[in-house]
């Protein structure tokens, strides 16, 4: 390991120990103090054009270095923040301290860190290893309820010690959605989640600032999604906040594969649970048997069973009808709200990011058919 990755590393590991992100100080103190780099004389001698010593100066070049590596975030005003490619980096580095037989390179590490390596038994290693896994990648819920919080505590105004902060940190670790054995010891916590607001400051208009850079594809595709429905937003936050418990582990994958509505996975898995609730579904269609004795699609009036005659008596789906946004944990289904649907149209109510209404589906396929007849 060279001098300059020794550097980086000393200054990547500090970041990550006090939490993910802070300022120049803090990092560097605690670089000091956890004697991340062994200091010479000539490094504790100030610089002669400015009131610095001359190894803090030299690893603020290093943090600028990392920051155009997009291995660290400088974005936001006297804050170091450490990205997803940085803890990768940071990982690659102690693999190798790990991998080094030269004691000269462990004896410049940290003595808090790689250091006590040599000495350690593998639990400790693999500890070590755990402080630097990159968890993983923020979904769609996760990313909902964080910009929910964004537009009603702006991360301008507050800190990533502030409660809400703290409160939101704890949902996130608590949702059914990522394995625990994916996820580090630092998985969404307060510095993450203050970090991910930092992000949407970066979308927003009306911020004079630049906000942090490390903004995903998907941080943008919720913003568009809700920035102008907030009060959608708030539902869909609340509804994943009040719902997700009931929710079963793990997600189906091939669930997840399938389809994701705008308003996350849980609600979307809510969403197909009660739609297969086979009591349910069974009263729904000698409901509608008894009324109408048949099983017309709601939407394009197809009949299995008179397309295909006994094979197609009593087959149809149900399509539950009401908003994800609106779900509420002590809410029964009523027969009310399911359709009946065939399984073509179905898809199609599910297909995209939006759950499709049986009302604009059905205007979809009415005007399809008139221009297939038209001359």
């Amino acid at each position: 390991m060279n001098l300059r990755d020794e550097k980086s590393f000393a200054l990547l590991a500090s970041i990550k120990d006090i939490g993910g992100s802070g300022t120049k100080k803090q990092v560097l103190d605690n670089i000091e103090l956890q004697g991340y780099i062994v200091l010479t004389p000539a490094d504790l001698r100030l610089k002669s054009n400015r009131n610095e010593l001359h190894w803090r100066n030299d690893l603020a070049f290093v943090r600028k270095n990392l920051a155009d590596r997009k291995l660290v975030d400088d974005s936001i005003r006297d804050t170091w923040a450490i990205t997803d490619e940085g803890t990768a980096y940071l990982h690659e580095l102690a693999d190798e301290v790990l991998a080094a037989s030269n004691a000269n390179t462990l004896r410049k590490l940290t003595d808090n860190a790689v250091a006590r390596i040599q000495e350690s038994d593998n639990d400790e290693v693999d500890r070590l290893r755990s402080k630097t896994v990159r968890n993983p990648s923020w979904v769609q819920d996760e990313v909902i309820l964080a910009l929910d919080l964004y537009f009603r505590h702006n991360p301008s105004r507050i800190n990533k010690h502030h409660q809400v902060v703290k409160e939101l940190s704890d949902l996130l670790r608590q949702l059914p959605i990522h394995d625990s054995r994916t996820t580090g010891p630092d998985f969404r916590n307060p510095n993450g989640v203050y970090m991910k607001m930092g992000n949407f400051l970066s979308l927003d208009p009306s911020y004079s600032g630049k906000g942090l850079a490390s903004v995903s594809k998907l941080d943008r595709e919720v913003w568009d999604e809700f920035v102008h429905d907030r009060e959608r937003l708030e539902a869909t936050a609340n509804a994943i906040k009040d719902n997700y418990r009931l929710v079963d582990i793990p997600i189906s994958q091939d669930d997840e594969a399938e389809e994701e509505f705008a308003e996350g996975r849980l609600l979307t898995r809510l969403h197909i649970l009660r739609e297969r609730n086979q009591s349910l579904v069974k009263k729904k269609k000698e409901h509608v048997l008894k009324e109408t004795s048949k099983l017309l699609c709601e939407v394009c009036n197809f009949d299995f069973a008179t397309t295909y005659g006994d094979l197609g008596v009593g087959f149809a789906e149900c399509h539950h009808t009401k908003p994800l946004s609106t779900f509420q944990p002590n809410d029964k289904t009523k027969l009310s709200d399911l359709a009946i649907v065939c399984a073509n149209c179905h898809r199609m109510l599910h297909q995209g990011k939006e759950l499709t209404s049986i009302e604009e589906l059905r205007g979809l396929v009415s005007n399809q058919r008139a221009q297939i007849v038209m001359p």
